[in-house]
C-alpha cells in the first residue's frame, strides 16, 4: 500500500537521471524556479503529501495512490526495456502510447499551469468588465443590433421562464430585440452596480481556489481513465524510436514535450493532440524517446532549452554545470507566454464576436 508522500513523477523515471552520491544512494541535481538549485534523493523531488489521495480508510480496498501505483509498476518494465534499445531503434508501439500519455495526464505540471492560466483569464475578465465599453462587448451589447452572443443568452432565460414569456404574446424575436434595447439603454446603471460584485466573485477563483479545483478535475480524471484512450490512439499513429544523446539530457517536471509544424515546443499536455507532429521524452540523461507523425526527423531546436522553457516548478539532471544554471533561468518561460497567448485571444475573440 502506498503512503501519504506520493510521487507525480515515476521513481522508475527519475533514476535515470541520476548518479551515485553518499552511501550509493541514488541522486539527483534539481534545478528549480524558485528554492535554487540543490542535490536530492531520488525520492525527494517529484512528490507531495497526500497529491492523489488520503490514506485508504476502513472498508475501502483502493485508493487512487494505491491504483497508480499498480498501474505504473508494468510501466517501469516498458521503461527498462526502451532504455536497452539501441540508437534509433524502434520503440513498440500500443505500449510507448501508454506510457507516455500515462507521464502526461499524472503530474503536477497540469495542476499548476491549467490553474495560473485561470487566474490570469479571470485577472483579464475582471479588467475587461471593469471598463465599461469592453463589458457591453463581452456581454453582446457591442453592436446596434442584438449579437448572437446576447440573443442566445435570452434564449435560455426564455427556455427556462416558457410560462411567464407565453403570457406576454409576445415572439422570441420581438423579446430579444427588447431586451437588447433595454439593457444597452441602461448598461452604464447595470455596470455601476455589477462591478464590485464581479470583482469579488472574481477574486474568489484566484490563488488556493482555482489550483485546488485543478488538482480535484485531475483526480476526477484520473479515476475514470488512467491513460486516456483518445490520447493513446493519436499516440499511437505516430513511430517511435530512442536515440542516443551525446549532450546529458535534462528531465523537465512535464515529462514530455510536443511541437506542431512550426516546430514551437510546449508541454506534451497543452498541445493540440491532432496538430502534434512530434513528441519528445527524455528516459535517461543520454537517451531520448521521439514520436513522429508525417514528418521523418524531429524539430531542429535545443532539446534542453525546450525541456527547460517547458518545466513549470522544475528540471533535473545528473550533475551540475553553467550551462544548466543558465537554463533555470528559462524556467515557465514558454510555459506562461503559452498561457497568456491563449487567454489573450480567448478575450480578444470573447470582445469581438459577433
Amino acid at each position: 500500500m502506498s503512503g501519504r508522500k506520493q510521487h507525480f513523477i515515476p521513481q522508475s523515471l527519475l533514476r535515470g537521471f541520476s548518479f551515485l552520491g553518499k552511501g550509493s544512494k541514488q541522486q539527483i541535481v534539481a534545478y528549480t524556479y524558485d528554492r535554487g538549485i540543490f542535490t536530492a534523493a531520488t525520492d525527494g523531488i517529484g512528490a507531495e503529501r497526500n497529491f492523489y489521495s488520503e490514506l485508504a480508510v476502513q472498508g475501502e480496498t483502493q485508493t487512487l495512490d494505491d491504483k497508480i501505483t499498480d498501474f505504473e509498476t508494468p510501466l517501469s518494465d516498458v521503461l527498462v526495456g526502451m532504455r536497452k534499445l539501441s540508437h534509433r531503434a524502434s520503440a513498440e508501439t500500443q505500449q510507448t502510447a501508454i506510457f507516455v500519455t500515462h507521464l502526461t495526464v499524472r503530474n503536477d505540471h497540469f495542476r499548476k499551469s491549467v490553474s495560473t492560466g485561470g487566474v490570469t483569464m479571470f485577472d483579464g475578465l475582471q479588467s475587461s468588465m471593469s471598463d465599461e465599453q469592453t463589458a457591453m462587448a463581452l456581454l453582446g451589447l457591442g453592436g446596434n443590433r442584438p449579437s448572437p452572443v446576447f440573443g442566445d443568452a435570452v434564449k435560455n432565460l426564455l427556455a427556462e421562464n416558457a410560462a411567464v414569456f407565453a403570457a406576454l404574446g409576445l415572439r422570441e424575436d420581438q423579446i430579444i430585440e427588447w431586451a437588447f434595447n433595454y439593457a444597452k439603454a441602461n448598461f452604464s446603471e447595470f455596470h455601476s452596480q455589477l462591478v464590485g460584485p464581479m470583482q469579488a466573485a472574481f477574486e474568489k477563483f484566484t490563488g488556493p481556489t482555482i489550483l485546488e479545483m485543478a488538482a480535484d478535475a485531475q483526480r476526477r480524471a484520473l479515476e475514470t481513465d488512467l491513460s486516456p484512450k483518445a490520447w493513446i490512439d493519436r499516440l499511437s499513429e505516430m513511430d517511435w524510436h530512442v536515440e542516443h544523446s551525446d549532450v546529458p539530457l535534462i528531465l523537465p517536471d512535464c515529462e514530455s514535450i510536443a511541437a506542431d509544424n512550426s516546430g514551437t515546443a510546449r508541454p506534451l499536455m497543452l498541445a493540440e493532440k491532432d496538430a502534434v507532429e512530434a513528441i519528445l521524452v527524455p528516459i535517461s540523461s543520454d537517451r531520448l524517446l521521439v514520436g513522429l507523425h508525417g514528418r521523418d526527423a524531429m524539430p531542429s531546436f535545443d532539446v534542453n532549452a525546450a525541456f527547460a522553457a517547458c518545466s513549470w516548478d522544475f528540471f533535473v539532471a545528473s550533475s551540475r554545470n553553467y550551462e544548466l544554471e543558465t537554463l533555470r533561468d528559462t524556467i515557465r518561460a514558454g510555459v506562461q507566454n503559452l498561457m497568456d497567448d491563449l487567454v489573450s485571444q480567448a478575450l480578444s475573440e470573447s470582445i469581438h464576436k459577433e
